[in-house]
């Protein structure tokens, strides 16, 4: 009787297990369904956003259409299109210079920053430190060679000793 316990136990844990397990098609979705859901899921999210950004842009254009000035020129009251350098209020630190001395000092700066990034690119470059050691060298080869020559003379009389 317990040899049949065991067995019944056993033929019941293995169908209940069979029960739980889905077969192969069983499968609520495959692999594939569940690709196709993501990248449907992505292209509308990707509409939604294309859309959204199109309505952006037509507000932004609508608004333009209503008033195509810029703010200076709607502050200062003047048409679309009106306002030049020679309208312009200049504010801040360098007030009393003009443009054209402005633009003077912006490209000094750029030259000396320019120089400044050259001066940088020669440090770093190695090259140049290459081959000048390099020249060293070959224009001190015969020294060096007979310097090993005489070392190599001492060490053989050395040993014969």
């Amino acid at each position: 009787m317990a040899g049949e316990r065991e067995v019944t136990a056993g033929e019941a844990a293995k169908a209940k297990a069979e029960k739980q397990a889905p077969e192969a098609g069983d499968r609520e979705k495959t692999a594939a369904e569940a690709a196709k859901e993501k990248v449907e899921r992505r292209e509308q999210a990707e509409a939604a956003e294309e859309q959204a950004t199109k309505q952006a842009e037509e507000a932004e254009k609508a608004a333009k259409k209503e008033d195509p000035r810029s703010p200076q020129e709607k502050r200062d009251g003047v048409e679309a299109g009106t306002i030049e350098t020679s309208n312009l209020t200049e504010t801040g630190p360098d007030s009393e210079k003009s443009a054209e001395e402005l633009r003077e000092e912006v490209e000094a700066a750029r030259e000396e920053l320019a120089a400044t990034v050259t001066e940088l690119g020669r440090k770093v470059d190695p090259r140049p430190n290459v081959e000048a050691a390099t020249a060293t060298a070959r224009s001190n080869a015969a020294p060096i060679a007979v310097g090993a020559g005489i070392l190599l003379a001492l060490l053989i009389w050395l040993r014969r000793r």
